[in-house]
């Protein structure tokens, strides 16, 4: 089927599509890298804050059962990648980004800081995200720009895989996360308030 006689599929686009596909090329390429034609890149900085408060929370309840066993889960796909790449075994693309990233010593309390660091985003700025396969490929381009990649290449496949791994393995780990820096944010605006109101007088001996 030949479609480069219609309109690309995004509203107001009017470029023609490519020949198999619903948009033109442009926003194709978009899907393929963001998971939305209309997707963009997310920049380290503008998450760099929320993958900070990520890890304090973290770290905060590092022996709890629910992000050891996370820790420990992600450890094993890195170490099984790493040793099938040293054994010289055929590795999968995936794999062989999670192998590249276990070589630059990421650890799984990197990946995990990352992954709900651009939910804790998403939650501050729910525009940024059109569509929820979006927030999937960002994760999957932040974790896998923990590590140089060189010329590895990562297509969309590679990046629903990676992506689509982390959220659904620790997506309870994650909403944890999120709750805990919302009740952090809810006991700072608290405190704020307290320190806003007017302090009233100490009550003197002779006033008791």
């Amino acid at each position: 089927m030949n479609n480069t006689h219609m309109a690309c599929h995004v509203a107001g686009c009017g470029q023609l599509r490519t020949r198999r596909g619903r948009y033109c090329r442009p926003h194709a390429r978009r899907l393929n890298a963001f998971g939305n034609p209309n997707g963009r890149h997310l920049r380290k900085e503008a998450v760099s804050d929320y993958v900070a408060q990520a890890r304090r929370i973290l770290l905060a309840n590092i022996e709890h059962e629910g992000v050891s066993l996370a820790i420990k889960e992600l450890q094993g796909v890195l170490t099984d990648a790493s040793e099938r790449a040293t054994n010289g075994l055929a590795l999968t693309r995936t794999d062989q980004h999670w192998s590249r990233l276990a070589a630059h010593n990421v650890a799984p309390l990197d990946i995990l800081s990352v992954a709900a660091g651009v939910i804790l985003y998403d939650r501050a700025d729910p525009r940024f995200f059109a569509r929820n396969n979006s927030y999937v490929f960002a994760i999957a381009r932040a974790v896998l720009g923990l590590a140089p990649r060189g010329d590895m290449p990562m297509g969309s496949q590679t990046l629903q895989a990676i992506g689509g791994h982390v959220v659904e393995r620790y997506s309870a780990l994650i909403l944890s996360v999120e709750r805990a820096a919302n009740q952090t944010a809810a006991h700072e605006e608290a405190r704020g308030k307290a320190m806003s109101t007017p302090m009233r007088p100490a009550t003197t001996q002779a006033n008791i």
